[in-house]
C-alpha cells in the first residue's frame, strides 16, 4: 500500500496529520500553508481582504478631514 502525497496539483500542501500551519516547500526555498488546517484558510482570507482594501485605497483614495 502506497501513501498518498500531501501535495495536491504539485503546489498545494494538504496534510491533516501534519500539525504545522506553515510547512517547508518541496524546493526547500520558502514556506507554504498547510491547507488542511482551518487557520491557514483564515490567513488566506485575511491576506485577500487586505489586498482588496489596499487596491480600493489606491484606486479611490481615502479622504481624511
Amino acid at each position: 500500500m502506497t501513501s498518498q502525497s500531501p501535495w495536491r496539483f504539485v503546489v498545494f500542501y494538504f496534510n491533516k496529520d501534519d500539525p504545522r500551519i506553515w510547512a517547508p516547500k518541496r524546493t526547500k526555498l520558502g514556506w507554504t500553508l498547510n491547507l488542511a488546517h482551518n487557520a491557514s484558510w483564515l490567513i488566506l482570507g485575511g491576506l485577500t481582504l487586505s489586498l482588496i482594501v489596499a487596491a480600493g485605497v489606491v484606486a479611490y483614495g481615502v479622504h481624511v478631514r
